[in-house]
């Protein structure tokens, strides 16, 4: 499928509007990373979200040359790891006007995966920033020649009951109500109702807003152990 792909174009230019940013400073040091960073990896990230593939080793050296370029350390942690939100909101308004050409499991799964690569870039920046300036985050910059860090997802209890958090993360995987009913011993059917409860409460009417609700809300994060966008997408569940 290479239904991103072939708005490359399109979606650069929504990314790169400044009003998708605050006007706070921190809000203009974000939009300024965007410039620098999202010509140079956005049609290897259309193509991950397209495919399922992995981000290509230029892609993330790419981010790691933006952070090491950056020459203070006078920087949150907290908007760098936040850095793929704007991305993420973008993209989810993106897509609304093309519901009629994407089934509603093809946007579940496109929308997971962008929450996957966006976290993920944001992760390779925050790294590669820190070991400049002496920092010490979770994960650190790997041998250039080693694969590039992966994650995979995690659902957070405490905002939905165990049952809806379970089909929410399976949704965010792209898996069908038929096929989160066989994994969780529900029927398809009691899978749509506690689904649909859930979009009721969070205001969304379909898949794809759910999946981008449980990310904004923190419902759903990536792993600290990181995992091959291709195995989240294929189903491939967090270790427990």
């Amino acid at each position: 499928m290479t239904f991103l792909v072939d708005r490359c174009a399109d979606l650069q230019s929504a990314l790169l509007m400044e009003e998708v940013f605050d006007q706070s400073p921190d809000g203009q040091w974000l939009f300024a990373r965007y410039q620098e960073i999202v010509p140079a990896v956005l049609p290897d990230v259309l193509n991950c979200l397209d495919t399922g593939e992995p981000l290509a080793r230029s892609s993330v050296e790419a981010v790691r040359s933006s952070a090491q370029s950056i020459l203070t350390a006078d920087i949150a942690l907290l908007t760098v790891l936040h850095g793929g939100i704007p991305a993420l909101r973008v993209f989810a308004a993106f897509l609304k006007p093309h519901h009629a050409e994407l089934s509603a499991t093809e946007l579940a799964t496109l929308l997971g995966r962008a929450s996957v690569v966006a976290t993920e870039l944001a992760a390779c920046w925050a790294s590669a920033w820190s070991s400049v300036h002496g920092r010490s985050p979770a994960a650190q910059p790997g041998d250039p020649n080693e694969p590039a860090d992966r994650m995979e997802l995690v659902a957070i209890p405490g905002g939905v009951d165990d049952s809806a958090l379970e089909m929410i993360l399976r949704t965010a995987q792209g898996q069908t109500n038929e096929e989160i009913g066989r994994a969780t011993d529900y029927s398809s059917q009691a899978v749509k109702w506690h689904l649909g409860r859930v979009m009721r409460s969070w205001k969304v009417t379909n898949r794809a807003g759910l999946v981008t609700a449980a990310f904004l809300r923190g419902t759903l994060r990536p792993r600290t152990r990181l995992t091959t966008t291709r195995e989240l997408t294929a189903g491939k569940g967090p270790d427990t």
